[in-house]
């Protein structure tokens, strides 16, 4: 090797043991990056949320005050067996009310707290009988945004 060669291996491995050493230093604060808060809601349980709002618009005033009794008692209960009989209720009201994007969103509180393999197979196919109805502009917004969380693998 000839004295440049030396040279510039030199002045290579001396800038980068500088550069270790001296800017390696991170703060402890830096460090730690905080993790992103997250949401307790899904995006897929907000829209199903909204639909909601929505449905209850279109209904009559005796539907409104049955659907709003059932949920004011079942935000006082704290019984599981309790709450899964009421949301069962509502899930009815619902499906009979030709809204099951609505039903299906109880059917899976439902799914959640029972566990059962049999709630979450009414939970999914209520949420089919939702995707394959062309009846609500919402509806076709739940099967786009739907399929594609699927298709991501986040759709809870």
């Amino acid at each position: 090797m000839n004295r440049h060669q030396i040279t510039v291996i030199s002045i290579a491995v001396l800038l980068t043991l500088v550069l270790f050493f001296a800017f390696g230093k991170v703060p402890k604060e830096a460090g730690q990056a905080k993790e992103p808060e997250k949401s307790t809601v899904s995006p897929t349980t907000q829209f199903l949320e909204t639909a909601e709002v929505q449905a209850k618009t279109k209904l009559s005033k005796a539907q409104v005050d049955e659907v709003n009794a059932i949920e004011e008692t079942l935000s006082k209960t704290k019984i599981n067996s309790t709450k899964v009989e009421l949301y069962k209720k509502i899930a009815s009201f619902w499906y009979k009310a030709n809204k099951p994007e609505v039903s299906g969103l109880y059917a899976n509180k439902i799914a959640e707290i029972t566990n059962d393999k049999e709630a979450w197979q009414i939970a999914g196919t209520t949420f089919r009988i939702a995707l394959q109805s062309d009846d609500e502009e919402a509806v076709k917004d739940v099967q786009s945004n739907g399929h594609s969380r699927f298709s991501k693998g986040n759709c809870y």
